[in-house]
């Protein structure tokens, strides 16, 4: 359910956004001086559905998936 809803959320930013730093950026990516200086401590949960482009994304759920069946 996980690996599903991160890959759902991913694709969605990436077909609307692309994947570039200020792309992701804007759409909930960490950022220690935004969330120290600014409060937006969201950040800390949104960043783990957004991923850098789509070998990012692909590598990460096909480490995930495995592992998850385990655990």
């Amino acid at each position: 359910t996980l690996s599903a809803a991160t890959a759902f959320v991913s694709v969605a930013v990436l077909v609307s956004a692309g994947a570039d730093g200020f792309a992701l950026l804007a759409r909930g990516a960490l950022s220690a001086p935004l969330v120290a200086n600014e409060g937006q401590w969201w950040r800390l949960f949104t960043a783990m559905l957004l991923h850098g482009g789509w070998w990012h994304l692909i590598l990460n759920l096909g480490a995930i998936v495995p592992v998850g069946v385990i655990v």
